[in-house]
């Protein structure tokens, strides 16, 4: 019984890093098609067709990696080890560089480096990814996301803020249930007004 609970667990792990390693660089495809279809006046139709083409499948893949990482088990395998959280940040918005640009927010980072901490830096960089890419999403055109840290105690603090529309305090009570979707999302999205998101990890006191 043992041995299929530890299979089960490393399919698991699996599934979740391998739909997290495809869907940083499909974001990115996914934002350079957008900014390169913004630009259509200087494309030809044969050219324009293109890369509509290859949008709508980068978007269905993205759509099927999501759902591989809704099938993992709700378990989430942690392998913390000393990580600069400053080159993770950085990372991340390097990769949403141009989805924030197509969608007109601004992207910046307050945090200093380097910044060590003992975490998994995967299940880091999927809560950044995740959360810079929802904050972009439901910013209003214009808008700024911003990426900052905090020190309390002896854990470090990753806050994703953005000026979005904000969502209803019955929504913020189930933000971290499993499937939840707000049903504002689909017009307003519940990118909190300046509402902090902090990932919390426990930091060295050592560099």
């Amino acid at each position: 019984m043992s041995g299929l609970i530890d299979a089960l667990a490393a399919k698991d792990d699996v599934l979740s890093t391998v739909s997290h390693e495809f869907r940083t660089p499909l974001t990115s495809i996914i934002g350079n098609l957008d900014l390169a279809l913004s630009d259509s006046e200087h494309l030809t139709t044969q050219a324009l067709r293109r890369l509509e083409v290859a949008q709508r499948n980068a978007e269905r893949l993205l759509a099927l990696v999501s759902d591989v990482r809704m099938c993992a088990n709700s378990a989430v395998h942690v392998r913390p080890r000393r990580t600069d959280l400053a080159s993770l940040v950085e990372a991340s918005l390097g990769s949403a560089h141009a989805h924030a640009q197509a969608s007109q927010v601004t992207l910046s980072m307050e945090v200093p480096a380097p910044l060590w901490a003992h975490v998994d830096p995967l299940r880091i960089s999927q809560a950044l990814d995740n959360l810079i890419s929802n904050a972009i999403k439901y910013s209003r055109n214009g808008g700024n996301v911003r990426v900052s840290a905090s020190t309390e105690g002896d854990r470090v603090l990753l806050h994703v803020e953005d000026d979005g529309l904000g969502m209803t305090a019955t929504d913020a009570e189930q933000v971290f249930t499993r499937f939840f979707r707000s049903p504002s999302s689909s017009t307003s999205g519940w990118g909190a007004a300046r509402t902090e998101r902090a990932s919390r990890c426990r930091a060295r006191s050592r560099s």
